[in-house]
């Protein structure tokens, strides 16, 4: 069963983007029309623009909706105004993680959903082996000795520790829960779509930790696959809530979104000699990031007044 309107659109936007993007780097020219688009599409339009998109499952109609958007923001805003001010070099290590935790939730949330409608039988090892194996490749990144080092972000903010030994050990222990992993699903998993989704979502976090030469390799395949499943399904829980389709509007809210996230970066923070419009341009970022994160850990839950008319009952 499919969660999008066709199983076809199911492997167009939630299996393989983040492959594709895989292929896309290691085939095209790094100075080609064709890989510039690529980083454009990944970083501006599905990893900066989804962000706004969860704007899209309100319709504001009530000042409640309001609030619940613009006080996280504000809050989140102001904090990091404060720790930029502060200079506390560890934002962005935090920035990072918390970066990773929400994607791997969001891989696990829609591997729940394919077990939902799949009608898969209920497995108690499912989530703890999917949430170890895609950790266990993200802490043998900071044991990688082949990797090239460099002092830029997110590099910069995270520990590298570069030994053979841990790293051997990591390689073990992800070849064991992977083997654990795909037992479960053998056991479990009652269609294609509930017994690859999980698999290929971790051979993305395993190209990404593991193999990666560059930070393209590392980033663009989750961020291009996470942006992209996000945007279709916020658009299918506001046709499954409102009846409505309102596609150009997401489209518009998906390009502005990362419009602004370019202005912000590349004309203010980047090249503003003003040390408060380099605080207030980052702070706004994160302010938006963070209250996606936010609101995504209320509005995607089971127990959301809405999730009825998303997840059926």
């Amino acid at each position: 069963m499919s969660l999008l309107s066709n199983k076809k659109m199911d492997l167009i936007f939630l299996f393989l983007p983040g492959v594709l993007a895989i292929g896309g780097l290691k085939l095209l020219k790094i100075d080609s029309f064709s890989y510039t688009t690529l980083l454009i599409a990944a970083y501006y339009l599905s990893d900066a623009g989804h962000v706004y998109t969860t704007l899209f499952r309100y319709r504001f109609q009530k000042r409640e909706e309001l609030k619940e958007v613009l006080y996280p923001f504000i809050i989140f805003s102001a904090l990091f105004y404060g720790l930029f001010t502060y200079s506390i070099s560890s934002i962005w290590t935090l920035v990072i993680y918390a970066t990773f935790i929400h994607n791997l939730k969001q891989s696990y949330g829609i591997s729940a959903w394919y077990a939902k409608i799949s009608n898969d039988l209920k497995s108690r090892y499912f989530k703890p082996l999917f949430y170890s194996l895609n950790i266990v490749s993200l802490l043998s990144f900071h044991f990688r000795s082949d990797f090239p080092i460099s002092d830029i972000y997110p590099l910069k903010y995270i520990f590298l520790y570069p030994s053979p030994e841990i790293l051997r050990a990591l390689e073990i222990s992800y070849v064991l829960i992977l083997l654990a992993l795909i037992l479960e699903r053998i056991n479990n998993a009652k269609s294609f779509y509930s017994f690859t989704f999980p698999l290929v979502m971790s051979s993305l976090y395993f190209f990404s930790f593991f193999l990666s030469m560059n930070i393209n390799e590392i980033f663009v395949p989750l961020v291009l696959s996470h942006g992209m499943a996000y945007v279709v399904l916020i658009k299918k829980s506001r046709q499954a809530i409102y009846q409505k389709n309102g596609i150009i509007v997401l489209i518009v809210v998906l390009i502005l979104g990362g419009i602004a996230d370019y202005y912000l970066m590349e004309k203010i923070i980047f090249y503003s000699i003003n040390i408060f419009l380099h605080h207030v341009g980052r702070s706004l970022i994160l302010g938006a990031l963070f209250t996606h994160y936010y609101l995504d850990g209320i509005l995607w839950k089971k127990d959301h007044p809405q999730a009825s008319l998303i997840y059926g009952s």
